[in-house]
């Protein structure tokens, strides 16, 4: 109640000052188990991390789905793909999050606006098909959203244990070729759903590999981009993870202006990109080759 309150306060505010916002982009982070488990690379204790598990879960057991209750916070102390009770805690802790944000956030707005603006949060977003996350759980298929657009998130980071176990065997590049497939295949499943995507992006130096060239990992962000607006993505979300080089600002300007040419037409059909190494590194070749010819033609 505090929550809505606040924020019905603050769109007053900007509705008798005529500063009605046409987008309000949500960063709540919180709720599912997505990121890579930090005791795995020996990050984090993991005896402090059970014991913060089971102090969570007594809070929260009450609320929970019998099912998902009796299996413990012991059972979430286990890692491996295809982890069921991390699939099922995911799929409860999401709705909760998104009944939560739509009754203390988006709700307010739209009533304090008179209108419903568009509305999204950070890896928010409705999926036409499964995807697998940075530990290789699955992410199921899903058709609902806090807000009314989605917004998958699109840093391309090779870290977790899809990318440092399971492709332990394969170079560098295939592993950051595996998880240039896996954010466009969730802007894919997005925008299978429907036409309101607003993915997050990075700055272009942000997440690369100590030793990868710079060039290059530069040319996989412009390709993204290029891939997503030619796939009918309307709005980015720029978040910066530093501050930027002169040259990296020069380089982002020249991708985003190059963005402004290529329409946003969603195909009627869309399916996922193979993510097996060799394909997935022969697609972002693809679309690195794409993106040079599209800025050669805004460069004199």
């Amino acid at each position: 109640d505090h929550t809505a309150t606040q924020v019905r306060r603050v769109m007053q505010r900007l509705n008798l000052a005529d500063a009605v916002p046409d987008f309000v982009v949500l960063d709540y982070e919180g709720g599912a188990s997505r990121w890579q488990l930090g005791w795995r690379d020996g990050q984090q204790d993991p005896v402090a991390l059970r014991e913060d598990m089971e102090a969570v879960w007594r809070e929260a057991a009450s609320a929970m789905p019998e099912e998902l209750a009796r299996l413990g916070a012991k059972r979430f102390m286990q890692t491996g793909p295809g982890w069921q009770q991390t699939v099922l805690f995911n799929a409860w802790a999401e709705r909760q999050r998104r009944r939560a944000l739509r009754s203390a956030v988006v709700e307010p707005v739209w009533a304090s606006l008179g209108q419903r603006v568009a509305i999204s949060n950070y890896n928010d977003t409705v999926r036409a098909w499964e995807q697998r996350d940075l530990n290789d759980w699955p992410m199921p298929a899903n058709a609902e959203t806090a807000g009314s657009w989605s917004s998958p998130v699109t840093y391309v980071e090779p870290q977790g244990q899809r990318y440092r176990v399971k492709l332990k065997d394969e170079p560098v590049e295939r592993r950051v070729a595996v998880a240039w497939v896996d954010q466009r295949n969730e802007v894919r499943a997005a925008l299978a759903w429907s036409g309101k995507v607003a993915p997050w992006v990075s700055n272009p130096d942000f997440g690369r590999p100590d030793g990868f060239d710079l060039d290059a990992w530069r040319w996989h962000w412009a390709a993204g981009l290029l891939h997503d607006r030619a796939h009918g993505v309307p709005r980015l979300l720029l978040w910066s993870g530093g501050s930027w080089s002169e040259d990296e600002i020069a380089f982002a300007q020249r991708v985003i202006d190059s963005l402004h040419a290529i329409p946003a037409q969603r195909p009627a059909n869309l399916s996922p990109f193979s993510d097996e190494p060799a394909d997935a590194e022969a697609e972002l070749a693809h679309w690195v080759r794409h993106a040079k010819e599209a800025l050669s033609e805004t460069v004199d």
